[in-house]
């Protein structure tokens, strides 16, 4: 009877053969995972409105995340805060509270899928003292960014 293979020449190809298929898996195993869920370094470009009626006008500006800061940009005008993420269900979502003059701030949340940014809103709330301001728009005005 012929030997077709010897026991040194089996253990080879089979050594051979698990290398290959660990190599191969983690590769496949990766291909179905969610894109990269952080938002360091990207930027959104849109335009935020106010919801309901006082929203007849919206403003381009772009929506940033630098160094763990939440960017908002308007013309040359910059609004800073840190920012936090939570990952949930694939997606993450992003919160930050941004504070702006006379003890007002901004509090944004959105969702981001590796891929677009959505429900973005800017919750802000108002400070008193400015008569018509105050006249015309609730002590929280909610505003809803559109990524372009």
């Amino acid at each position: 009877m012929k030997k077709i293979m010897s026991p040194y020449a089996l253990k080879i190809v089979t050594l051979t053969l698990a290398l290959s298929v660990i190599t191969v898996i983690p590769t496949i195993v990766m291909a179905n995972e969610p894109d990269d869920l952080s938002l360091e370094g990207k930027s959104f470009p849109g335009s935020i409105r106010a919801k309901g009626l006082i929203g007849l006008v919206s403003v381009k500006g772009t929506l940033s995340f630098n160094e763990g800061s939440l960017v908002w940009t308007v013309d040359s005008t910059n609004d800073t805060a840190p920012y936090k993420l939570e990952e949930f269900d694939g997606s993450v979502k992003f919160t930050s509270r941004m504070p702006t003059q006379d003890g007002e701030y901004v509090d944004w949340s959105g969702v981001y899928d590796g891929k677009t940014l959505s429900d973005v809103t800017a919750l802000w709330t108002r400070g008193k003292g400015d008569f018509i301001h105050d006249l015309l728009l609730p002590d929280v005005v909610t505003l809803v960014f559109t990524p372009e």
